[in-house]
């Protein structure tokens, strides 16, 4: 196992290598790896082999190398585990000798992950900055990796242009570190991003392009890799915006299917919610509850779980359960006079329908009409439309039609 340790090392063979130095039990190796190419080796299906064996690893031996406590983080994070990442990055800081300015670039890179992970407890953008700092510039694979973060924080909070402009940065540095996979998913993640400012066409585009480029180095991969599963989901949530169900369904499920293989939970996640949008507007309610309750299962310490608890009332809306719907609107933490702020966009969205069901109009229309402010100064075109659109009609019902009229006048253009 040695020897074919230093063989498959040599040859840039890193999982094959990591392989050879778990069933040789040996530890120097195993550091060595991580060490010298850090994210690199994880990128396999793999995950749960190489976690369980690090966590045979005592204690002691764990605090003379904090390599290994940013190992078992990553791996935790990747099998969505969240809950156990903070005390090992925390542990990872206090073995670390501070002046390694490289190892502790890769602790702030993985506290710019647990900042998009966890949100509002662990402020992402200020460790992506440091980790920038810190990191040796030639570290590519890691800048790449901070980068692709940095601009799903920057996302979700609404700085969509920002978030652009990393997600550039992000693909560059892939490139040249030769890593494919994370330039690849950085530009469906653009492709994505350009599906949220409503240049759906833009959108389908990139996502053509950077198909050509994956058939193009890599042919064997088209429906492989990891970044495919995601590339799939996100262009069923782009052709159910065209209403073409058949097609977003089988992309939904063809992504599913992917994810399930790799065993990448935060993709699965997302893949279920998109589903059981699907199975919601084919008319297929069962299906729909009964895949958003997989979701539910599959990562339950989600940061959007709350999220998807409001998607699910409203599936049990569509069913004619408004009682299990206004259950949860009673006990959410909702009112319908929140500051509303872009993060939690989704989740308004749902408690505005279901007032709308009560019969609480006003109510409703207000919550909307913030959020559509949110959407409009993001440049959220997508959403920004469905939601004039439902504000649209509880005003008609109000029969505030010069209003509705001047809104959908606003709509239109």
């Amino acid at each position: 196992h040695g020897k074919a340790f230093t063989w498959y090392m040599e040859n840039g063979h890193l999982s094959n290598a990591l392989t050879h130095a778990i069933a040789a039990n040996d530890l120097n190796r195993l550091v060595q790896l991580i060490e010298k190419y850090a994210f690199t080796i994880f990128d396999q299906n793999k995950a749960s082999t190489f976690l369980n064996w690090l966590n045979t690893i005592p204690e002691a031996v764990m605090g003379s190398n904090p390599w290994l406590y940013i190992a078992r983080a990553w791996l935790l994070a990747y099998l969505g585990q969240l809950e156990e990442i903070e005390p090992l990055l925390i542990e990872a800081e206090k073995h670390a000798d501070q002046s390694n300015h490289r190892l502790m670039g890769y602790i702030s890179a993985m506290w710019t992950l647990m900042g998009e992970l966890r949100s509002v407890r662990v402020d992402g953008l200020l460790h992506a900055t440091r980790a920038f700092e810190l990191l040796p510039p030639d570290e590519y694979r890691a800048r790449a990796f901070v980068g692709y973060h940095m601009s799903n924080i920057l996302a979700w909070r609404g700085d969509i242009l920002p978030a652009l402009k990393a997600l550039e940065m992000t693909t560059t540095w892939s490139l040249v570190a030769g890593d494919l996979e994370m330039a690849v998913t950085a530009q469906f993640e653009k492709a994505s991003i350009l599906h949220a400012l409503g240049k759906l066409g833009e959108s389908l585009q990139a996502f053509k392009s950077t198909f050509q480029m994956v058939d193009s180095d890599y042919p064997d991969k088209r429906n492989r890799s990891l970044p495919m599963g995601f590339a799939y989901l996100q262009l069923s949530s782009l052709y159910l915006e065209w209403n073409n169900t058949s097609e977003a369904l089988r992309l939904a499920k063809e992504g599913i299917h992917i994810c399930r293989w790799w065993g990448y939970q935060d993709y699965l996640y997302n893949g279920l919610l998109k589903l059981a949008d699907v199975f919601l507007a084919i008319g297929d309610k069962d299906g729909a509850l009964s895949t958003i309750r997989e979701a539910k299962d599959v990562f339950c310490n989600n940061p959007t779980s709350s999220s998807v608890q409001g998607q699910e009332a409203v599936i049990n809306l569509a069913r004619g359960d408004l009682e299990s719907a206004s259950a949860w609107a009673a006990c959410c933490d909702l009112s319908p006079n929140d500051d509303i702020d872009f993060f939690h966009r989704f989740i308004y969205l749902y408690y505005a329908s279901i007032l709308q069901e009560q019969g609480n109009l006003w109510e409703a229309s207000g919550v909307l009409e913030r959020l559509g402010n949110i959407l409009e100064q993001a440049g959220a075109i997508t959403l920004l439309l469905e939601t004039l659109s439902q504000r649209i009609i509880i005003l008609s019902k109000m029969s505030e039609d010069e209003q509705a009229l001047s809104l959908l006048q606003h709509a239109l253009d």
